[in-house]
């Protein structure tokens, strides 16, 4: 409407006419204002918070569960108390003073978000060679690379 206008001589003109323009447009609404308004409570003494805090033990499985859900951790936390904030689209996993990891929020329940670097170290390399001993190719090179490992070590007698 206004977009490209200079009929206004100054900024004070141009503000006159913004205010008349919105008294005009808020007076059918000012009934309707007085109604919500005699409804509304106060607000909160403090501030809300923006995420909810938990504490919880990572599991032997290298996992945490929250809101019925299932995130994975890095397996060395396996056993350990960490506090995760979760947020609307993410949550924050805590170590000590520490944000360790940063996962995005699943919303639906039942549901696990279970990240490969986090349980492979977990998971017995045997598991591996014997599932993928056909097509050690379609796995990640560093996981190929400690699968080698592993077996080297093992056909010496030795266990890594």
């Amino acid at each position: 409407m206004l977009r490209g206008s200079r009929n206004f001589g100054c900024r004070k003109e141009y503000k006159a006419f913004l205010r008349a323009l919105l008294k005009q447009l808020n007076s059918s609404r000012q009934e309707r204002f007085l109604e919500e308004q005699a409804v509304l409570r106060s607000l909160p003494a403090r501030r809300l918070e923006s995420c909810s805090r938990f504490t919880v033990r990572v599991g032997p499985g290298s996992t945490i569960r929250i809101k019925h859900n299932v995130y994975s951790v890095h397996s060395r936390l396996i056993k350990e108390q960490v506090t995760v904030r979760l947020y609307s689209e993410h949550l924050e996993v805590w170590y000590g003073q520490r944000c360790i990891e940063h996962i995005p929020r699943l919303h639906d329940s039942g549901n696990h978000h279970i990240q490969h670097r986090h349980i492979i170290d977990w998971l017995d390399i045997m598991f591996l060679v014997k599932w993928y001993k056909r097509d050690l190719t379609s796995l990640p090179t560093w996981v190929r690379m400690r699968v080698n490992t592993f077996i080297q070590s093992h056909n010496q007698g030795g266990r890594s």
